[in-house]
């Protein structure tokens, strides 16, 4: 505890003085100031019970003192005698004290001291005495509980290479403040010059003991000045060092001011050393500073679950290893179940030449500096912990093996690792159950960064692959049921995300940057699912790859939310031999081919699905938006496409095909625009209903049914005004039962409608405009309805010729009914 040893009667309070011409001593008042723990401010009193003014004295003594927000009080009684005609004092004290510790306890004590001073020399000694309740608790300090390391046995813990500890949470009871017994001496030297000012060299000494710890033992040496104004007014200063043995404040500087104001007595003036010290408060300690803030008692530890680990049991131990640590493969292997393994980085680079075999379920693997989430195994209570060290890069030094194995464990968790080198693997897991992987990154693995086989419910989040020789992340061969988010994977050489032959696994918020340091395009496939059932895909953003995202051999039930690709030297979206997927929310822009290709599948549907800028490549050769082969029951809605078809070879690209025996698709809203080749297309294809599509400027045909059966366009707008002028509006060609209602075609100079070799189509409520001829007509071989077209005329007569209404070649035409057409320069065959 800290003391005040170099103020008067309290925070450099009371300098008690005589003035300069008295006979009879008179009482005085002080105040004055300290820096000792803090600022302190106080005040004292000294009146005389009675004096002879020479041989002896009584008097009272009195004190106030407000010290780091809390009250000190004091009063006493005291008899000092002058023998031998003033030579030398002797003196007596005793005083009691209350004070307030902590704003809340108060305490009581008592103090005695004897004095003596002869020549210059003064020497006193004080002893302390509690009064009362000597211990008691702190307000709000009930429970102090937090996980700490501890010795597993004696010494286990202390930093080293084969560090083994325990972490535990630790209850302690409440914080006490006690009152000490003690005592100290001082002694106090004056100089030898200035007969009216005092300048003393002081030391001193203190002991207190303490209860359940080591005692305190203290030293403190200084200058005090005491200067006389007047002969009323006294003026103190002191300036001094303390030092306190262990467990007390160490060392530090004490400086204390104070004025006093003498009054009563006449008489001779109190010139030398020996009367003004007659009139000085004793040397003693503040009661504040004799206290001890007792440290808070160990009263139970309770043992520790990771609340981030799915086994719900304590953790057992912990182990840690460093670059010093040998052979850190052994350590990993052996440690127990239940048990945390710290690779710490403080040393630098942890290089490992053998895989490191996690030999036991629920094994926490985390770097040093790792904030842990934990809970009591028994109370539930929450805490968070920084475990010890800082997070480690580690370097795997032989090729040939992976980092991590985990081959049939249960709950084993990776967190903060950085691992680099020519390894095969960063973190391999066979048959593996309920992994969880955090904050985690692979630099340069030889094989994949992440390999999952047969595993299942992995949890995986904010891991990162750069430039892994085969594949950043993958499920494979059976795993089930993983969940990776915030996953981000630079330069893969052959895949960024891989499921195969598994399910259910659940992809969120994933990067693939198909791109190493030099630029250059290094990823064949971003992400790749085969044979994968009911996966999820959501924020995705895959960039600069071959193939973006591919679905194929047998995949179902796939959904693909928020997604974003980027330049992609191939496809952007593949879908092949798979049945059942959702695509929503999807944005393909700048691909090499086809922006969105589906083949052989069943039941794709795509909502909010845009495509742009297909057929990039110079050399590219399918350069489509959005196309469909042998595929059924399509369902589009509120799709775009534009810019289809490059600047490479003269191939012209597509908006939106079905091709090659597609039937069943449903196509509600769409909008194509500025394609090369053909806006809609269906060739060789079955029954399809499309509603509410707009094409604007297809550089061929804005919708094309060729060969195609049972074919329903309703609600469109063609709009080929500023395309070429080959262009057509519509182009129905060998197909039956095809049906267009509620067209506004428009044109410039080109062909509206062409019909050749059609059978049974129906078109009406259309309007054309602009066109060279509205209407074609070739090779007719069965009825063609023309009803109730919309144009503006009152003729009811079927008219035909070659640059107006309808153009109608060779064949046999019969024509139920032709209103409203336009009938100037009619020549009919």
């Amino acid at each position: 505890m800290k003391f005040q040893n170099v103020l008067r009667a309290g925070v450099a309070v009371i300098c008690m003085a005589s003035g300069a011409a008295y006979a009879q001593f008179g009482g005085s008042i002080g105040v004055g100031g300290q820096r000792d723990d803090g600022w302190g401010f106080g005040t004292d009193v000294m009146m005389p019970f009675f004096t002879d003014g020479l041989s002896h004295m009584m008097y009272g003594m009195a004190g106030a003192n407000y010290r780091k927000n809390d009250p000190e009080f004091s009063l006493g009684l005291g008899y000092r005698a002058l023998p031998g005609y003033g030579e030398m004092m002797v003196g007596g004290y005793i005083s009691a004290e209350t004070w307030r510790a902590d704003k809340n306890n108060w305490f009581y004590g008592a103090t005695a001291g004897v004095e003596l001073v002869v020549g210059p020399v003064s020497v006193g000694v004080n002893g302390y005495a509690p009064l009362g309740k000597s211990r008691q608790s702190i307000k709000g300090t009930e429970y102090s509980s937090q996980p700490v390391l501890v010795d597993r046995t004696p010494g286990s813990c202390n930093p080293g290479p084969a560090r083994v500890c325990d972490l535990v949470i630790e209850d302690y009871g409440k914080r006490h403040a006690v009152n000490n017994w003690g005592g100290d001496v001082h002694v106090a030297y004056r100089l030898p010059f200035l007969e009216d000012i005092d300048i003393e060299i002081a030391g001193g000494a203190h002991l207190f003991k303490r209860r359940n710890e080591r005692d305190i033992r203290g030293f403190s040496g200084g200058v005090d000045f005491l200067i006389p104004f007047g002969e009323n007014v006294l003026m103190q200063a002191n300036v001094k060092l303390r030092h306190e043995t262990k467990g007390g404040r160490g060392t530090d500087a004490l400086f204390g001011f104070g004025i006093s104001y003498q009054f009563g007595g006449a008489g001779e003036g109190t010139t030398s050393y020996l009367r003004r010290k007659l009139m000085q408060t004793p040397e003693r300690m503040n009661p504040g500073n004799r206290m001890q803030e007792q440290a808070s008692v160990l009263v139970g530890r309770e043992g520790i679950i990771n609340a981030d680990n799915p086994a719900n049991v304590a953790i057992s131990q912990v182990r840690f290893i460093n670059r010093d640590t040998m052979n850190p493969g052994t350590v990993l292997n052996t440690a127990p179940q239940h048990s945390v393994v710290v690779y710490d980085g403080s040393k630098g680079v942890i290089d490992v030449n053998a895989t490191q075999n996690v030999g036991a379920s629920n094994v926490q693997v985390i770097g040093g500096g790792t904030v842990m989430n934990l809970r009591g195994a028994t109370s539930g209570r929450s805490f968070t912990f920084t475990m010890d060290g800082s997070r480690p890069t580690i370097n795997q030094t032989n090729m040939a093996n992976n980092v991590f194995v985990v081959d049939g464990r249960t709950d084993v968790v990776f967190r903060n690792l950085d691992v680099r080198g020519g390894n095969n693997s960063f973190i391999f897991m066979n048959a593996a159950h309920r992994a969880r992987l955090s904050n985690l990154t692979s630099t340069n693995a030889d094989g994949s960064s992440y390999a999952f086989v047969g595993s299942t419910n992995a949890r995986l989040d904010d891991i990162r692959s750069v430039n892994a020789n085969n594949t950043g992340l993958a499920f494979t061969d059976g795993s089930h049921g993983g969940q990776a988010s915030n996953v981000y994977v630079e330069a893969a050489n052959l895949r960024g995300v891989l499921v195969f032959n598994s399910d259910n696994a659940v992809l969120n918020n994933i990067q693939v940057y198909g791109q190493n340091a030099a630029m250059v395009r290094v990823t064949d496939f971003g992400i790749r699912l085969t044979n994968a059932k009911n996966i999820s895909l959501t924020n995705a953003d895959v960039r600069y790859t071959t193939d973006a995202i591919i679905i194929e051999n047998g995949s179902t039930d796939t959904k693909l939310t928020g997604i974003t690709v980027f330049d992609a030297g191939g496809r952007g979206i593949f879908v092949s031999a798979s049945n059942g997927g959702m695509f929503k929310d999807i944005t393909v822009n700048t691909t090499g081919l086809r922006g969105f290709e589906v083949t052989n599948s069943d039941s794709i549907k795509l909502e909010d699905v845009r495509v742009n800028n297909t057929g990039q490549g110079a050399m590219a050769m399918l350069r489509d938006g959005i196309t469909f082969n042998n595929s059924k029951n399509a369902e589009l809605k509120n799709v775009s496409v534009s810019l289809t078809g490059g600047d490479g070879m003269a191939v012209f690209g597509h908006g939106i095909m079905f091709a090659n025996g597609s039937t069943g698709a449903k196509i509600e809203g769409a909008i194509i625009q500025a394609v090369k080749g053909d806006g809609l297309v269906f060739n060789a294809s079955g029954s399809a209903t499309v509603k509410n599509i707009t094409v604007v400027n297809a550089g061929l045909v804005g919708i094309e049914i060729f060969a195609s059966d049972t074919v329903r366009v309703e609600n469109a707008l063609i709009d080929q005004t500023a395309a070429m002028a080959t262009s057509r509006a519509v182009l129905v060609l060998g197909s039956n039962s095809v049906t267009l209602d509620e067209l506004d075609l428009r044109g410039r100079m080109q062909l509206g409608v062409v019909l050749l070799d059609a059978v049974n189509t129906t078109i009406k409520n259309t309007k054309t405009s602009g066109f060279l001829t509205g209407y074609t007509l070739l090779g007719m071989t069965t009825t063609i309805n023309l009803a109730s077209t919309g144009n503006t005329s009152t003729n009811d007569m079927a008219t035909c010729d070659g640059v107006n209404d309808i153009a109608m070649g060779s064949g046999p035409l019969v024509v139920t009914r032709i209103t409203g057409m336009m009938t100037v320069n009619v020549n009919c065959r």
